[in-house]
């Protein structure tokens, strides 16, 4: 790996770091504002709005942002007269029209089964999820070209023109489930003529027919869009079934427990901007042990992380909700670290996904993913009519747990030796002390900071590489910094 491809991928990732922070930041402010400004039950509406297009967007993408960005990033000259981009525009604007026309004659009849006044938007929903759709594709567009600083700058003035819209017409007294739709439709409108002003087309070479060029686009396509599928039940069937048998206050609630597990959920993608393609560099060159070294510093690090992070929520989880959003939520400040737990579960299983993808197992986490989301679904279907919102969560934390469990199988059969009590230690003491405190019951803030800070003291005592944690951080710098 030489200097300039070090240098590169080192500002490469900053400026998609700075891009998914800054987006993160506005996002959480206007979540905060809707929350104190709409009622639950149109707050909810919205939030299933939102879910309906993220969906539609992840079906009409068939899995062809990533494929856009192989093949861009991967064109030679002699490939250049046969470019992947127009053929995945075409195959992008056909499908989203099916689509659209698919959710014009039949989404009246679909909207039964979520709430029925979702009907009452179905003429924007297409335009949403168009508007969606395209700009997600020119987003891979300029990450295949390597324009992150680019992409980055669209990115931050997207989430800042968001922010601001909602500010003014919560000034004017007229934020509604409608306004913000519009917002939702006006955005990324926005943001697409930013991205086809700042594309190089000139790289981009003119469309020319291949049969052969669409054959190939769409056999690499398909096992990312089933990944692609598989991960959006992962991530918001509960949505939808929370909407089917509860409330849309209760699909608010849920949501608002769920926006900090979010939140770290994008900044963990940031680790894994890192961590996936140095691992896979170890691997192919053959550097197996340090590999294996890199995957159990990776898990403690991780374990340890996310665990003061789930425990902090945990002890201050009133507080939260009240700072991020208001007291009507106080019902979700259970749900909050029960969702963190969940996040802590994922990245770990996550973590070992990547892990083997990059030893060249690629085919696994679809197997992994097809077999969780099943739990996933059983679980919510009987636990939400039951427990309602915490039936949701258990079964998340249930899927999870299954999921690493699998991965930790395949890790084996690999021969790729993980080593579990290792990276489970801080994930057991922080429940634990979340037991003990429970019991106990003072809600004092000093006595919440002790039992944090023991947490930390006591991680030192009973993790071996806890000195190392930073040597590991050095290393993985100094992997991508280019040599002096």
């Amino acid at each position: 790996m030489d200097n300039r491809f070090k240098m590169s991928f080192f500002k490469g990732s900053v400026a998609a770091s700075v891009g998914t922070v800054s987006s993160i930041f506005f996002h959480f402010i206007s979540v905060m504002l809707m929350t104190r400004c709409l009622p639950k039950n149109e707050f909810g509406l919205y939030v299933l709005i939102l879910v309906i297009v993220h969906s539609f967007t992840i079906l009409g993408g068939l899995g062809l942002d990533l494929t856009l960005v192989k093949f861009i990033a991967g064109e030679t000259e002699e490939e250049e007269e046969h470019s992947a981009f127009w053929p995945i525009v075409i195959i992008r604007i056909l499908f989203l029209v099916f689509l659209g026309l698919t959710v014009l004659f039949v989404g009246h009849h679909l909207s039964t089964f979520v709430d029925k006044r979702v009907a009452d938007y179905l003429l924007l929903i297409p335009v949403m999820f168009f508007a969606a759709s395209f700009r997600d594709l020119f987003y891979s567009t300029l990450q295949g070209l390597q324009q992150f600083t680019k992409y980055a700058t669209v990115q931050i003035l997207s989430a800042m023109a968001r922010f601001l819209l909602i500010v003014v017409f919560i000034e004017l007294g007229l934020l509604s489930v409608r306004i913000l739709i519009y917002i939702e439709i006006f955005v990324p409108l926005c943001s697409i003529a930013a991205q086809l002003l700042l594309i190089p087309f000139k790289l981009i070479p003119d469309f020319r027919l291949s049969v052969d060029r669409f054959t190939r686009i769409i056999r690499f396509g398909i096992p990312l869009y089933l990944n692609s599928i598989l991960t959006l039940i992962v991530d918001r069937a509960n949505i939808f079934i929370i909407g089917a048998f509860l409330t849309l206050e209760n699909i608010a609630i849920y949501d608002v427990a769920d926006k900090v597990p979010q939140g770290f959920t994008r900044l963990f993608r940031s680790f894994i901007l890192v961590y996936f393609p140095n691992l896979s560099k170890l691997f192919s060159d053959g550097n197996r042990e340090d590999a294996l070294k890199i995957i159990n510093r990776s898990l403690i690090i991780i374990s340890f992380g996310i665990s003061f992070t789930v425990f902090s929520s945990f002890l201050f989880r009133s507080e939260i909700i009240i700072l991020l959003f208001s007291e009507s939520y106080l019902s979700a400040s259970l749900a909050l670290p029960l969702l963190m737990l969940n996040f802590c579960l994922r990245a770990i299983s996550n973590t070992m996904g990547y892990s083997l993808v990059s030893a060249g197992y690629s085919s696994v986490p679809v197997k992994v993913n097809t077999f969780s989301s099943v739990t996933l679904i059983i679980g919510s279907l009987v636990a939400i009519p039951v427990l309602g919102i915490m039936g949701a969560i258990y079964s998340l934390l249930l899927m999870n747990t299954v999921s690493q469990s699998i991965y930790y199988f395949y890790l084996s059969k690999a021969g790729i030796k993980v080593k579990p009590l290792k990276y489970l230690k801080p994930l057991f003491l922080m429940i634990i002390l979340a037991g003990a405190y429970y019991l106990l019951g003072i809600e004092i803030i000093i006595f919440k900071l002790i039992f944090l800070l023991s947490y930390v003291y006591l991680c030192r005592l009973i993790i071996d590489e806890f000195s190392e944690i930073k040597d590991t951080f050095s290393s993985l710098i100094h992997h991508l910094k280019p040599a002096n």
